[in-house]
């Protein structure tokens, strides 16, 4: 009788045990299931805008090789009423250099652009010259009255290759 006793408790031992584990095993489902349920759509969603990225990237044109079209210097005095200050400027235009066209319609207009860049110059003071800030400002006027007069394309940069002011 003892041994049958035994033998129920420790059914009924093994019973609540295998039950626990069960138990156990169902609150880790329910609570780490979520958790690294969202941790791989998380990455599987990174992972796939980054393919994304690199994919659009591979399928952007990168620009053609640029050409410079180097102009003259440009020697006046500045605006300035009551002490005008010598000024020298000496710049290029980069455009696409696939364009032959337009290069062409540089060397073509080169007066023109000569114009347009003195009268831009003519109109600055000193003051209007000498920060760094002024100088890109000057090159964004510079290249919109430029593209204004072009038909075949439009100039992409504009480099200084002296910049002096005395």
């Amino acid at each position: 009788m003892r041994l049958e006793i035994k033998q129920k408790k420790n059914a009924k031992g093994l019973i609540y045990f295998a039950i626990s584990i069960v138990f156990l095993l169902i609150i880790g489902l329910v609570v780490a299931g979520p958790a690294a349920l969202s941790y791989f759509l998380i990455y599987s969603a990174k992972s796939k805008s980054q393919e994304d990225i690199y994919r659009s990237a591979a399928l952007v044109p990168k620009p053609g090789p640029y050409s410079v079209f180097e102009m003259d210097d440009f020697r006046m005095r500045t605006a300035d009423k009551i002490k005008p200050h010598f000024l020298k400027v000496r710049l290029s235009l980069a455009y696409d250099g696939t364009n032959k066209i337009l290069g062409q319609e540089l060397t073509q207009r080169s007066s023109q652009l000569r114009e347009v860049i003195m009268s831009i110059l003519k109109s600055k003071t000193k003051r209007d010259l000498v920060p760094e800030a002024a100088k890109e400002g000057l090159k964004k006027e510079f290249e919109k009255e430029i593209n204004e007069m072009l038909k075949t394309g439009a100039i992409t940069d504009i480099y200084y290759d002296e910049f002096i002011i005395l």
